[in-house]
């Protein structure tokens, strides 16, 4: 019952509002060009913090068995940083290009992704693990569409 009263709730915030204000046919060009944006901006910052040649992409252990190391490591192996000096996309993406800091530290304010990251990568290093970045919003794109076409290569 919630889900249908909040998505009632939606439609009457995004649609029904707007269209006593204005015609229908600009509330719901509008409101699609705002939901491919947001999609579109979204989809491309987690594909450049998942989707790339240097996250790791551990298989499960046969037999449902638990993973061999801990959850915070599983974090900083399988996620990247991107971009981590651009005030711009830190500022763009609410600090969601910090994407190892966001998984280890989830309800800490984005404001402190920039310091937190020098500190898992100091903490990382002392464990021997590797805290993943791509230093420009382009390298990670271009690593992003790399994997891609290494997923996309047909076997040897």
């Amino acid at each position: 019952m919630r889900f249908v009263v909040w998505k009632l709730f939606f439609l009457m915030w995004a649609v029904v509002i707007p269209s006593m204000f204005h015609p229908i046919g600009f509330v719901l060009l509008f409101h699609l060009i705002a939901a491919f944006t947001l999609g579109a901006t979204l989809g491309t910052v987690f594909q450049l913090a998942h989707c790339l040649d240097e996250a790791d992409f551990p298989d499960a252990p046969p037999g449902g068995e638990r993973m061999p190391w801990d959850w915070a490591v599983h974090q900083v192996a399988t996620t990247v940083d991107f971009a981590p000096r651009s005030a711009f996309l830190t500022w763009f993406c609410g600090g969601l290009n910090f994407q190892v800091e966001h998984h280890l530290f989830p309800k800490v304010c984005h404001l402190h992704y920039p310091a937190l990251s020098r500190i898992v990568a100091d903490v990382a290093a002392k464990h021997g693990l590797r805290h993943r970045q791509n230093l420009t919003f382009a390298g990670a794109l271009a690593s992003h569409f790399q994997h891609l076409r290494r997923l996309g290569a047909s076997p040897a």
